[in-house]
């Protein structure tokens, strides 16, 4: 998904979509992704949803299997891009950068339910 999307259903419903995509999906001998990534992906959509979280700015499928959700924009505090990554066995890492580089990441269990 790079186009952004009006609601979380929105989201959803393209992430679904990912369930469609074929080995080799990119021309280059990118992985389809996997059905634990689709599936967690899901999940935390939903998730997100009912916390009221922002809308990512997309959810991508990479060449590796994995899903892929990215936030960027202004908070009020500065700049800042962040993001999940789904992995092929559903497990989820983050990452979060500020405007001035200053980069953190984990493990998705160690993230608490707060607005990207």
């Amino acid at each position: 998904m790079s186009d952004k999307a009006l609601t979380w259903e929105d989201v959803i419903c393209k992430v679904e979509g990912l369930r469609s995509l074929p080995d080799d999906w990119d021309g280059m001998g990118a992985a389809k992704p996997s059905p634990a990534a689709i599936d967690r992906t899901m999940q935390l959509c939903r998730f997100f949803a009912a916390f009221g979280w922002t809308l990512p700015f997309r959810v991508v499928p990479s060449p590796a299997g994995t899903v892929g959700f990215e936030w960027q924009g202004d908070d009020g505090q500065g700049r800042y891009y962040r993001e999940i990554e789904v992995n092929t066995d559903g497990t989820a890492d983050w990452m979060v950068v500020d405007e001035n580089n200053h980069a953190e990441h984990g493990g998705l269990d160690q993230v608490e339910a707060q607005s990207p």
